[in-house]
């Protein structure tokens, strides 16, 4: 994938995690840290959470 193809990929993840969790802040939190779920935080819904771990195991 080119450098732009990388950057639009994550463009798309922030911008679904930020849907996802109500906050830009947040988003970025989960989206750094692998252990998210484990701290306590969760996203607003079930679904979201599948959706984003699948954005994440691609991303990572």
């Amino acid at each position: 994938m080119s450098e732009s193809g990388v950057a639009e990929r994550l463009e798309q993840v922030e911008a679904l995690a930020i849907e996802v969790f109500g906050s830009r802040a947040t988003a970025l939190a989960w989206l750094a840290s692998p252990n998210f779920a484990l701290d306590g935080r969760t996203p607003h819904s079930r679904t979201a959470m599948v959706v984003l771990s699948g954005w994440q195991r691609t991303c990572n």
